[in-house]
């Protein structure tokens, strides 16, 4: 018999256990990958999350995997400090008024405590906690179809959400002239500074250019910021309309007429304030996308007419629901929406949408006549109660797989 020489021996020996290892390498890895989950501790996660309100979680296609989730937690205080203004607080910041003006000066001073992701989460019952817990990826799946039955059929689901504002605002640019009516307002409109900043120091703020001659001409041009945090919505939904309402209230100059030239209108800006937490005179110029003829967010037969009462003030004396101008926001003006991890045009943070007001001879360098004016007046988030709030509405769909869950 012939007998193979010991190197071709090894060698053959050698090939054989790799084979082996190999086939044993396949199987484990094919049972891995075709594993169950363990149905046990499934139904244990799952008892955990249907006591929960989870908020959020990401998918993934590997019904073992672990994934974080997040859901509403404990309540939080009902002020985090004594000084907190409750009504600016967000999901991810809280604010604190450190003086309001009135000790004189008129300047107001605010603090803001910013985190990086979502931590406060507002309910029925008020502000709590976002918390995260782990889960496996079945037990979230069968979280989903236990509690969103219409998921599994894959329907987009359509969610229609109302955001406050969050720092709303006017800034007012005031210049006297010795010269003519022309120099003065085109000194104002262009100019690069505001004269003076109302973030909350009054409930009660204007938006418009008033032109009253006292000893030369003394044009004032006031533009209002209203910026809010959208980025509860998900990064994957589709919005499919959107209004922003502001609540009118009568404030006009001591002297002079409204004029009727069919420039006097409000319209619909995007701004783009280096931090709307903390506006400065120099953000008067950033005001929408060009200081004379900005994009508007809303089409021209949308724009409010101030003389002849298309932009509603309220009735009574005082601010109430009389006053309601909703503006219908285009497709331009939907744009300008940031969802979950959108760069903002008025903030480091994601998710703030920032959306100002313009009159009609501001946005398109128009004079107004001497003595005359072309304002009206608004309620600041500041005023008591909130029905008269600055508001976003926001109706969008979201595909199946994210449900109305936000990756955080």
């Amino acid at each position: 018999m012939h007998k193979l020489p010991a190197l071709e021996k090894d060698l053959l020996i050698t090939l054989a256990l790799a084979l082996v290892a190999f086939v044993l390498a396949s199987a484990t890895g094919w049972v891995a990958l075709t594993r169950e989950p363990d149905a046990h501790a499934v139904e244990a996660q799952l008892a955990i999350l249907m006591s929960r309100t989870v908020l959020s979680y990401e998918t993934s296609d590997d019904p073992t995997s672990e994934v974080i989730y997040a859901y509403v937690g404990d309540k939080t205080p009902e002020r985090f400090a004594p000084d907190e203004v409750v009504g600016k607080r967000t999901e991810s910041s809280w604010t604190r008024l450190i003086d309001d003006g009135a000790s004189g000066g008129g300047k107001v001073t605010a603090a803001t405590t910013v985190y990086a992701r979502p931590t406060f989460v507002s309910r029925d019952d008020g502000w709590h906690y976002i918390e995260y817990g782990t889960a496996s990826e079945e037990a979230l799946r069968q979280y989903e179809a236990r509690t969103h039955p219409l998921s599994l059929l894959h329907v987009p689901v359509a969610h229609a959400a109302s955001f406050a504002t969050i720092n709303d605002a006017h800034i007012l640019a005031s210049m006297t002239a010795t010269s003519t009516t022309l120099i003065a307002f085109n000194s104002t409109q262009g100019t690069s500074t505001g004269s003076s900043i109302d973030t909350g120091v009054f409930t009660i703020s204007s938006v418009g250019v008033s032109d009253i001659n006292l000893k030369g001409e003394s044009v004032n041009i006031y533009r209002v910021f209203l910026p809010f945090d959208t980025s509860s919505i998900p990064s994957g939904a589709t919005i499919s309309s959107a209004s922003l309402t502001v609540f009118g209230t009568t404030s006009v100059p001591f002297a002079g007429s409204q004029v009727n030239d069919g420039s006097d209108y409000i319209t619909v800006v995007e701004t783009n304030e280096a931090d709307y937490a903390t506006l400065v005179l120099a953000d008067y110029n950033n005001n929408g996308s060009t200081i004379t003829n900005p994009t508007e967010g809303i089409a021209a037969a949308g724009r409010r007419d101030v003389s002849s009462g298309g932009f509603a003030t309220s009735t009574g004396g005082s601010p109430n629901t009389s006053g309601q101008n909703t503006f219908t926001l285009n497709a331009t003006g939907i744009s300008w929406i940031k969802k979950a991890g959108q760069a903002s045009s008025c903030s480091a943070s994601a998710g703030i949408s920032c959306f100002g007001l313009r009159e009609g001879h501001d946005a398109t360098r128009t004079t107004v006549t001497t003595g005359n004016y072309s304002q009206t007046g608004w309620v600041q988030s500041e005023y008591p109660g909130t029905s008269d709030d600055p508001s976003l509405s926001v109706t969008y769909t979201v595909p199946f797989a994210f449900w109305q869950f936000q990756d955080y």
